[in-house]
């Protein structure tokens, strides 16, 4: 018999509506682990009830549970179910993703975790599976974090897993059906040196890409697997490099895929590349763009490093104007040193936007999120004061919907949560009733767009009573939900518990 590794995709602390993002990280590591020989099973917390499903597939079998977390509300359930283990079973608890590789020494020391797997995971997970399976201790495998004596031990820090060697992700492991994209990553990483990102220090600033054989190879099979009509490309920066984007386009052309798809982009492309670019873009089948625009401060833009001119977000809305593509926007405020008068010209930008592409979106307005790994936590650790968090848990309110500035008071956090919710309620009402409000909700969504409205068009962010019944509402619909899925567990065993009974019998 096969020796079983459970991979576990922790949910968020508040999630809701009908979409839903595959675990994507996990199916991406798990051919590693099955072409060495080992069963894969992988358990979803935000379909399943987790507790349920735990106690059903680990076994004597089972070498160990390996669980995901970025950093923020994620961490809340991957810690609950780290500690659910402890209470049912011995087997190793094993944490990997992007919090645990960027502070593996903070994640270890929970008792909780017994290992840490640092770096990207296709490297490591077969040799220290086999080092589990074996009873071997993992010393001779890079970017491995254990408990030696009471004492953290690790080994040395692994390289860049080398693109060429993909697999393709284990599609098998999920019914995506229950998910609202399947897709594949081209390429990691990114070159910009934007001092809020992560990738500065977890991709080391660089961008690589899988050849472009391997790239057609999967998306041929997932084309022909899944007859799909969407396909998403889950790259950090998909549009590096011009000339592999425009082979990949010609691809889905002159294969008649006549598929809708998506990924991310930034806007100075659009200035450097050209309209007729972004025709071959829209003609392959592009519908929509996600850009992190962050603000509309010249001034702030030059401070976060982001390499970009408001007249590129002008052209990029001009561009995807004129050639069909819908640009999904996404900002930011309470970057250190930013003033009123910078988000006034951030709010003012919004607008202007909308009115150059009407089909635009503006997605979100992000709270700025002291985040591992980027290179403006150090700046305000230096200059306003901000502790860096020393425990685990001390991560998990670290959201773009938190307000996590320690320089602020708590009127002006309280603000800038508000302004955080105002706009998606004004651009992005529609994509918002289609995703998440459901025939109880649409009075209390009415009244929210409404006031959004009035509250956009007079810049008036305070007394914002409406924000804290929603935040409110949602804890409470959370709560709700976890309950009904512990009924609907309690049901099912119950059910199977009389299905024995009854074969027993016979």
């Amino acid at each position: 018999m096969k020796k079983k590794v459970v991979l576990v995709y922790p949910g968020l602390a508040i999630q809701s509506g009908t979409f839903l993002q595959t675990p994507f990280s996990l199916l991406t590591i798990a051919p590693y682990l099955i072409k060495e020989g080992f069963e894969v099973v992988l358990v979803d917390t935000r379909l399943h009830h987790y507790r349920t499903i735990l106690r059903q597939v680990i076994d004597e079998n089972t070498l160990f549970v390996g669980i995901t977390s970025m950093t923020g509300s994620q961490i809340v359930s991957a810690i609950e179910v780290s500690k659910y283990i402890k209470t049912i079973s011995k087997v190793p608890v094993v944490w990997g993703g992007i919090h645990s590789t960027l502070l593996p020494d903070q994640v270890i020391r929970e008792p909780f975790v017994d290992y840490v797997l640092a770096g990207e995971g296709e490297i490591n997970i077969g040799p220290f599976a086999h080092s589990i399976s074996e009873n071997k201790p993992p010393e001779n495998i890079n970017g491995v974090y254990f408990k030696r004596k009471g004492e953290v031990a690790a080994t040395p820090q692994q390289g860049f897993f080398d693109l060429s060697k993909s697999l393709i992700p284990a599609w098998d492991l999920i019914d995506n059906d229950q998910y609202n994209n399947i897709g594949l990553q081209t390429g990691r990483g990114c070159p910009y040196p934007c001092t809020y990102c992560y990738n500065i220090e977890f991709n080391q600033q660089r961008w690589r890409t899988k050849p472009l054989e391997l790239i057609f190879e999967e998306i041929h099979y997932l084309m022909n697997r899944f007859r799909l009509d969407s396909l998403f490309f889950y790259d950090d920066n998909f549009f590096t490099n011009k000339k592999r984007v425009e082979d990949i386009c010609r691809f889905l052309i002159d294969n008649k895929y006549q598929v809708k798809w998506y990924t991310t982009c930034r806007a100075d492309y659009f200035t450097r590349y050209g309209k007729d670019f972004f025709k071959l873009v829209r003609e392959s089948g592009c519908e929509t763009l996600a850009l992190g625009l962050e603000s509309g401060s010249q001034r702030i833009l030059d401070q976060i490093k982001k390499m970009e001119k408001i007249e590129d977000y002008i052209n990029m809305a001009r561009i995807t104007s004129e050639v069909g593509i819908v640009p999904e926007c996404g900002f930011m405020i309470g970057i250190p040193g930013e003033t009123d008068e910078d988000r006034r010209m951030t709010f003012d930008l919004m607008d202007r936007l909308i009115k150059i592409n009407p089909k635009a979106y503006v997605t979100s307005l992000a709270i700025y999120t002291p985040y591992p790994g980027a290179p403006l936590i150090k700046t305000i650790e230096r200059d306003y004061n901000f502790k860096m968090p020393q425990h685990l848990s001390d991560w998990c309110t670290f959201d773009f919907h938190s307000c996590n500035l320690a320089w602020l008071n708590k009127k002006e956090k309280k603000r800038l949560v508000t302004m955080s919710y105002v706009p998606r309620f004004v651009f992005w009402k529609q994509k918002l009733k289609e995703r998440y409000i459901t025939g109880p909700l649409l009075p209390f969504y009415y009244v929210m767009t409404f006031l959004a409205g009035l509250r956009w068009k007079n810049r008036f962010f305070s007394l914002s009573f409406e924000y804290s019944l929603l935040q409110k509402f949602l804890r409470l619909r959370q709560n709700l939900n976890l309950k009904k899925i512990m009924r609907f567990a309690r049901t099912a065993k119950a059910r199977r518990s009389v299905a024995c009974t009854e074969r027993r019998a016979a």
